[in-house]
């Protein structure tokens, strides 16, 4: 007897399993990775001239480390590609239910 509950189980496992892998599939299917790649490129290379472009300020003119800029740069890059990815998670049937 327990063993056909315990089959029963399984079944009912493996298939929310395979429908939530489908899902997910149908989820990255829908990303434009162009559109991310261009912007995590482009980021990076934004993060390399802010490197690039504000280390004598930051010794000069504010007295601190020269990678100050680059680090709150970093951090805000971080933070953004964060809350990116979690508004990308989120489905959009969401968003337009909470519409005022």
């Amino acid at each position: 007897m327990y063993f056909f509950y315990f089959s029963l189980l399984y079944i009912a496992v493996i298939r929310s399993f395979f429908r939530r892998s489908f899902y997910v599939q149908k989820i990255l299917k829908c990303y434009d990775y162009k559109f991310i790649a261009a912007l995590i490129v482009l980021s990076l290379i934004g993060l390399i001239m802010v490197y690039s472009a504000s280390m004598v300020t930051a010794i000069s003119r504010y007295g601190v480390s020269g990678d100050y800029f680059y680090k709150k740069q970093k951090l805000a890059l971080i933070a953004g590609f964060t809350l990116f990815t979690l508004a990308a998670i989120v489905p959009y049937k969401i968003y337009q239910e909470k519409q005022y």
